[in-house]
């Protein structure tokens, strides 16, 4: 694949964004990114607002003044902390400290892209099971969203959906032979979505909505179903199609509300967003599968296909400002290992991380 300039980059950036947004909005498009970057640039306080906020309205509930508070009070910070994000999305070595950018190669988009009138934030990547190959998001030939597979090191690059308006979220499945995420299929309303790596054919499991807080999905363990967020909370549903079982969220599991779930790597428990009924919202919580002993942890949003590591005994997220947590499910202690926008683990010692 030839290498592109930084200005072929930008114009199918330019591209997509356009044939993603309605006419007339792309220049809003523009100047909200603009504003962003000067944001950005004014105060990293101001940065670490917003994404608050997107974390919030992630699960879609208000926060109050009062009530349970995020488990924040066993932050630290480890010996050896990154300087501060690179110019690009790298592999963050937590014994070290090491950081090493990924190959151009892998490219994708430079900035947040916008779907469904809202920004996407972090969750472009996902790696298989046996550690040896990465599907992310990029641009398509077509220009617009679609979901890449690569190798670890950055070889063999290839588009694997060709989806009319975007395919985005990936997940893989335990065995690695196919790949959950978001599309659109005949370009209406999103679908969660199963994709025979080998073939290249798309099934569809189910539909929800527009809203980006809606979809994220995963396998289970056994690979039979796939966890998703939805309009009524954290589901399960066959691969095969069929009816969703609401595990956490609208009054079930002990939550009000719930999304952005995530199954340990045994299946034993899930760790997600939301809040108790009548609680306030935006905080992270983690429970046994069954909805039993839920518990509010450190942390705010991450990339549930991602999110715990090999072991079981860890989960990554952001702490809801610019930095990467590392958090104990065990003990519920914090570290903060990086600054970036999200990140997933690639071994029980490495992460990839998004600036």
């Amino acid at each position: 694949m030839a290498t592109m300039s930084d200005r072929e980059i930008l114009d199918r950036a330019k591209r997509a964004a356009e044939a993603l947004v309605p006419d007339g909005r792309f220049g809003d498009l523009l100047r909200r990114r603009d504003r962003k970057r000067r944001n950005q640039r004014i105060a990293a306080g101001v940065v670490g607002i917003a994404v608050s906020v997107a974390a919030i309205v992630a699960v879609g509930v208000a926060a109050r003044d009062s009530g349970r508070q995020p488990a924040t009070s066993g932050t630290t910070r480890p010996s050896v902390v990154p300087p501060g994000p690179t110019a690009s999305d790298y592999v963050l070595d937590l014994d070290t400290g090491a950081m090493t950018p990924l190959p151009r190669s892998i490219f994708h988009s430079l900035d947040p892209m916008d779907i469904d009138g809202h920004y996407i934030y972090g969750g472009r990547y996902a790696l298989s099971p046996d550690g040896s190959t990465l599907a992310f998001v990029g641009l398509g030939d077509e220009g617009s969203l679609q979901i890449f597979i690569t190798g670890i090191d950055g070889s063999g690059v290839r588009q694997v959906t060709n989806d009319p308006v975007a395919a985005i979220m990936p997940a893989w499945s335990p065995d690695g032979t196919t790949i959950a995420y978001k599309g659109y299929a005949s370009g209406g309303d999103p679908r969660l979505f199963v994709l025979d790596v080998a073939t290249g054919e798309a099934t569809k499991v189910i539909d929800v909505s527009a809203k980006p807080w809606e979809g994220w999905p995963t396998f289970t363990p056994d690979g039979s179903s796939l966890l998703y967020s939805g309009s009524a909370g954290v589901s399960t549903v066959p691969v095969a199609g069929g009816k969703s079982t609401v595990l956490f969220g609208r009054g079930r599991g002990g939550m009000g509300n719930a999304g952005g779930g995530s199954m340990s790597p045994d299946g034993s428990l899930v760790t997600m967003m939301g809040n108790e009924p009548d609680g306030p919202g935006a905080l992270r919580f983690v429970a046994n599968a069954n909805g039993t002993d839920l518990r509010v942890i450190s942390g705010y949003s991450s990339t549930p296909a991602g999110t715990w590591s090999p072991d079981g005994t860890r989960i990554v997220c952001t702490d809801g400002s610019k930095y990467i947590l590392v958090v104990d499910v065990a003990t519920g202690k914090a570290t903060e290992v990086a600054e970036g926008s999200a990140a997933i683990w690639l071994d029980d010692h490495t992460l990839l991380v998004e600036v």
